[in-house]
């Protein structure tokens, strides 16, 4: 052993490049943000693990290189941004199912009406649309109104759709797991077998308007070849946090 390894062994605290030698543990995983809060939370996650792990971060990037066993998503209704702080999330780890005009979707649906007043267009809208909300353009979030979030899932589904294949297929490959082992991690489970984590808060509108839409939709794909686990954000969260601000 290291003069380094053993400095870190005597003060109970290993060192990232000593986990990965001695087989890092690793669980495949699916961490999933939906909304502003959940995207902050994802790209915590990220970062955590990347220091955890060790992980290489070339040229001194803020994007670590991690396993393909750990994929990260975020799903919001702004555009993608590179801000710095703690990990990004890589264009191709994000999905915006925003950037259209939600108002001219739910004319559409409107006018379609038959003299039943059934819609013919965006029929499964109107089952939950709430006629007093004027959404507009939806590009710089929800406002802090579900249905829009929620509108804005139904609406970009495709799109969402195919990122999260992607890297479905991605995470459950046995070349992901043949990388993962070849550099030193232990892998804690089957091949195939993994978590999926749904992150959002409840307080706002992207998040909270289409976190059930996700769940489902995640369950209906996955059926039991994962577990899946709501990690949710209640208003008490962001109590303490507006609190703490006040107090500065």
């Amino acid at each position: 052993m290291q003069d380094g390894a053993q400095d870190g062994a005597q003060d109970g605290q290993a060192r990232p490049e000593d986990r990965r030698q001695s087989g890092a543990p690793l669980i495949p995983a699916y961490v999933l943000g939906c909304g502003g809060a959940g995207i902050a939370c994802v790209r915590e996650a990220k970062e955590r693990i990347a220091t955890f792990l060790g992980a290489p971060r070339p040229d001194g990037r803020d994007e670590p290189e991690l396993p393909d066993l750990l994929q990260f998503h975020g799903l919001d209704t702004v555009p993608w941004s590179s801000s710095e702080g703690v990990a990004r999330l890589r264009p191709s780890e994000y999905t915006p199912p925003g950037g259209f005009n939600a108002g001219m979707v739910i004319d559409t649906m409107r006018r379609s009406q038959d003299t039943e007043g059934r819609a013919r267009r965006y029929r499964e809208i109107q089952r939950w649309w709430d006629s007093d909300i004027d959404p507009g353009v939806v590009s710089q979030g929800a406002r802090q109104i579900r249905p829009i979030g929620r509108l804005a899932f139904y609406y970009g589904f495709r799109q969402f759709q195919r990122a999260f294949h992607d890297k479905l297929d991605r995470l459950r490959g046995i070349a992901a797991r043949e990388e993962a082992e070849r550099q030193g991690y232990e892998v804690l489970a089957r091949t195939g077998e993994m978590k999926v984590y749904v992150i959002t808060s409840l307080c706002g509108g992207t998040g909270s308007g289409m976190f059930m839409d996700v769940a489902a939709w995640v369950r209906h794909v996955l059926q039991d070849q994962a577990r899946l686990v709501a990690v949710l954000l209640m208003p008490s969260v962001f109590t303490l946090a507006i609190d703490a601000d006040v107090q500065r």
